[in-house]
């Protein structure tokens, strides 16, 4: 390595969850302890500086989507700026929490009707810091 600033590999991942522990496994071994695969202070409220960073190897991916999918058609979605996931709202007709499968485009946030949820299901109310995707 030419520098001892960080490297940051960009990875762009069409395969299954099990192919991606296998590359997992891979970068492991390839980079040893260079990987970065933890942050570098758990308790820091902004993200650590290059200085930090030195002789590290830090990995940038897209994740599949909770079940697993596969997206092959990723060209259009670059174009589209879209955000999406879940959304926890309260209900305060039957006080609960109720799920809402939501999207972000072009400045509008959209959400569906509840989704249905098993009664030993909780929401999910504290989410750790660092996993937070701002923007991908």
């Amino acid at each position: 390595v030419a520098s001892e600033y960080p490297v940051i590999l960009s990875i762009e991942e069409h395969c299954s969850v099990e192919q991606q522990r296998h590359i997992a496994k891979v970068f492991r071994e390839v980079f040893g302890d260079q990987l970065l695969a933890r942050p570098v202070e758990a308790s820091a409220d902004q993200l650590p500086s290059p200085t930090q960073l030195k002789v590290k190897v830090i990995i940038k991916h897209k994740k599949l989507g909770p079940k697993g999918d596969v997206d092959v058609n990723t060209e259009d979605k670059k174009e589209e700026k879209k955000q999406q996931g879940e959304l926890y709202m309260w209900d305060t007709i039957d006080q609960k929490w109720t799920r809402h499968y939501c999207a972000v485009a072009n400045g509008k946030l959209s959400f569906s009707d509840d989704i249905e949820q098993n009664a030993e299901e909780e929401p999910s109310r504290e989410v750790k810091s660092t996993e937070l995707h701002y923007s991908e």
